[in-house]
């Protein structure tokens, strides 16, 4: 879960460098899309993440204290 978060936040990331770059092309409209969706994968990556944190976190104190 973790993994596919952090996949996503890269991708999010890599995706708002294309829009930079469409940006200096003269594309405004192009470059607030890619922006957009750059944003929404880094969010919806950042999210999932944070439940893999928290189940990760869950399990190991539920591990710990049938120890």
């Amino acid at each position: 879960m973790i993994t596919l978060g952090k996949i996503l936040q890269a991708i999010g990331i890599a995706e708002t460098m294309i829009g930079l770059i469409a940006g200096l092309q003269g594309s405004m409209a192009r470059e607030m899309t890619f922006a957009g969706i750059g944003l929404l994968l880094f969010i919806i990556g950042r999210l999932i993440e944070k439940i893999g944190l928290r189940k990760d976190r869950n399990s190991s104190q539920s591990d710990s204290m049938s120890s």
